[in-house]
């Protein structure tokens, strides 16, 4: 009735992604807990789509990501923690801009945050749930990467806070790539 699962695999050639869980097969619809680690991202790869979408450059930086989600009943209920590393940026000219008054303050935010982004970590916490439509508190997550900005209050890693305890990222896993 319970399945266990450990996966690993490359993201943009050597990036580490790995996923351990459980699913409940017997339940309908079926429900999965499952811990997600994602290490040493070269955040250049994406500027396609940064060049595209928001007029900036990034020269160099990196992006470590933990995540926990968990499904019950049908409902998804988690959170992400992106920890960026030696970021060097160059945003558009008059800064990020979004479009409507309730997303303006966001861009001032976002502004602010990569403003020594160089010589520190941005780290934050994003929680979000999911019941037929997606709900991400973002305010809350500027919050806390302000406070990290400061004070350096978020710890890399998985916290154990969402669904079952105790699963953990198997390190000793090898990419397909490096089997001889």
């Amino acid at each position: 009735p319970v399945s266990t699962f450990n996966l690993s695999a490359s993201v943009f050639g050597p990036t580490p992604f790995r996923v351990a869980g459980i699913a409940k097969l017997n339940k309908n619809p079926v429900e999965w807990d499952a811990n997600l680690e994602l290490l040493n991202f070269q955040l250049k790869n994406i500027n396609p789509y940064i060049q595209k979408n928001v007029k900036a450059f990034i020269h160099k930086g990196n992006l470590d990501l933990y995540s926990e989600v968990v499904s019950e009943e049908g409902k998804i209920n988690g959170y992400v923690k992106p920890f960026i590393t030696k970021l060097k940026i160059d945003t558009p000219e008059d800064g990020f801009k979004f479009k409507g008054e309730a997303t303006k303050g966001i861009g001032n935010l976002l502004n602010a945050l990569l403003k020594d982004s160089e010589e520190k970590t941005l780290a934050t916490k994003i929680s979000f749930k999911y019941d037929k439509e997606l709900d991400v508190d973002i305010i809350p997550a500027l919050k806390k990467a302000i406070e990290h900005k400061i004070a350096e209050n978020i710890k890399p890693g998985i916290e154990d806070s969402v669904g079952q305890k105790g699963m953990r990222m198997d390190k000793g896993l090898k990419q397909a790539q490096e089997e001889k």
